[in-house]
């Protein structure tokens, strides 16, 4: 017999048995019944986008000399808000950051400066927010002999040192889009929106720091100078 003839026989064999077992699941009514297979993409997408970034606000205060302290000799209020002039940005998302007030003497409760493990400021924070353009407003100060405020916003566990606070910066707020990112950190914005799904952990967790500083001394009056003729006047 020839090893084509062999295969032939098996081949027929195999048929004649896979029939048999079709025809038996068919009698038994037990033929698997193929369904298509239904992927809840609008669940999955909810999973990934769902709200899980946070941001903290924070507030550090200090005399002029940058020695910090709680501020209890110094009354002072001190509120974050929403801006309220017209902001000017390209976005899917903006949102404001949270009304947030703190008060002298401060419950310090957080430590960012030094990784010291002394608290130097006191922090609240806002959890489970959605990922958004979160801008802000420049602080209002209630109390006298405070400074301009400095702000920062950093990724949380970012070192904050004292040089990499500045002014409040207005670029949102211009027409122009060309000093929207002038100076970053200090102009109005906590970027906490996700442009690429790469970006997404490099977004989350976000500290805004407000830094005030009261003046202790005096500033320099400006007078004119005098003169004192010293003698008699010959003329």
């Amino acid at each position: 017999m020839s090893n084509n003839s062999a295969k032939k026989r098996k081949l027929f064999a195999f048929k004649v048995v896979a029939c048999f077992g079709i025809g038996l699941m068919l009698a038994l009514n037990v033929l698997p019944v193929l369904r298509p297979v239904s992927f809840k993409v609008q669940e999955v997408l909810a999973v990934e986008t769902q709200p899980i970034a946070s941001l903290r606000v924070c507030k550090i205060v200090s005399d002029e000399q940058w020695v910090v302290s709680d501020g209890a000799a110094h009354l002072g209020v001190f509120t974050i808000h929403a801006p309220t002039a017209t902001i000017y940005i390209e976005s899917d998302s903006t949102s404001s950051v949270p009304t947030t007030s703190f008060t002298t003497p401060l419950t310090l409760n957080t430590d960012l400066l030094g990784n010291d493990g002394i608290n130097d400021a006191q922090c609240i924070t806002y959890s489970d927010i959605e990922f958004s353009n979160y801008f802000y407003g420049e602080e209002q100060v209630q109390g006298s002999n405070w400074l301009e405020p400095l702000y920062l916003s950093v990724l949380q566990g970012e070192q904050i040192t004292q040089g990499k606070f500045a002014t409040y910066t207005d670029g949102w707020f211009t027409e122009t889009t060309s000093d929207d990112g002038g100076q970053a950190g200090h102009n109005g914005l906590v970027d906490m929106y996700p442009y690429v799904v790469d970006d997404w952990p490099e977004q989350f967790n976000q500290t805004l720091v407000i830094w005030n500083r009261y003046q202790t001394q005096a500033p320099p009056v400006n007078q004119a100078p005098s003169i004192t003729l010293l003698g008699s006047n010959p003329f």
